[in-house]
């Protein structure tokens, strides 16, 4: 059988965000962020000219049908870095 949105809610929890397509298609999104800081952000007086963090964020995008069934669904997982201060203006001059 297909699997219903009270299915996925059960698993998942609340969507992150809801919305519709043009033909009607429920969209509910779900993001999971992990992040940490990495060593730099704790190096005495370093620090105090910037930090960074890495992880990553995983994304699943479920669409149901006007009968609230799951019509399909994607997942994403990307590696992510935030680099804060003076290496975040290093880094922009480099991309």
């Amino acid at each position: 059988g297909k699997t219903t949105q009270t299915q996925v809610q059960s698993m998942f929890g609340a969507p992150t965000v809801t919305s519709f397509t043009d033909s009607g298609l429920e969209v509910w999104t779900y993001d999971f962020t992990k992040m940490s800081a990495d060593a730099i952000s704790y190096v005495p007086v370093v620090n105090w000219f910037g930090a960074s963090s890495s992880g990553t964020k995983k994304s699943l995008v479920v669409l149901f049908d006007k009968l609230n069934f799951r019509h399909s669904r994607t997942f994403s997982h990307i590696k992510s870095i935030h680099l804060r201060g003076k290496y975040s203006s290093k880094n922009a001059k480099n991309t």
